[in-house]
């Protein structure tokens, strides 16, 4: 899931130039339906799809600019989650051929989620899961005593 790596699934689909559906996962297209009901629910607000505005920005690089209105105009016409589409189960295609996916915002809980069902499916009901800063807990605390 991370857009850091360029072996990795949405790195690649990123990557591609191409606006026919392809094969990225059942966990990475449920991720992007879970954030097309916040985008929708949030009117909007939510994006996927905005990391290009980021980077114009000067986010990434840490070199703050303003760009100018066509720029921003310009890199508005290739974000939008409308232009991200999804078949179950595991496929994934761009309206637009330069769409960037950034599915960081919300991997990060995803990721601690299905930690959490691992745990408890193995019998762990006293855990605190943490992922850069997403946590679950449950149970309670334990106290270990340890005898040397």
């Amino acid at each position: 899931m991370s857009i850091y790596r360029d072996d990795s699934v949405i790195s690649q689909f990123n990557q591609q130039q191409i606006n026919t559906y392809q094969t990225v996962g059942s966990e990475l297209v449920r991720l992007i339906e879970q954030s097309r009901l916040i985008s929708h629910a949030s009117q909007g607000c939510y994006d996927l799809t905005v990391k290009p505005l980021f980077d114009l920005w000067g986010f990434k690089a840490n070199q703050f600019n303003q760009p100018s209105a066509e720029q921003i105009h310009t890199v508005l016409l290739s974000t939008c989650m409308r232009h991200l589409g999804t078949t179950a189960p595991d496929k994934a295609a761009k309206a637009v051929t330069n769409l960037t996916v950034d599915v960081s915002s919300i991997a990060q809980g995803y990721t601690v989620e299905r930690l959490s069902v691992i745990l408890q499916n193995n019998g762990i009901q006293h855990f605190m899961a943490e992922i850069g800063g997403e946590l679950l807990t449950q149970g309670h605390k334990r106290i270990c005593h340890l005898s040397a």
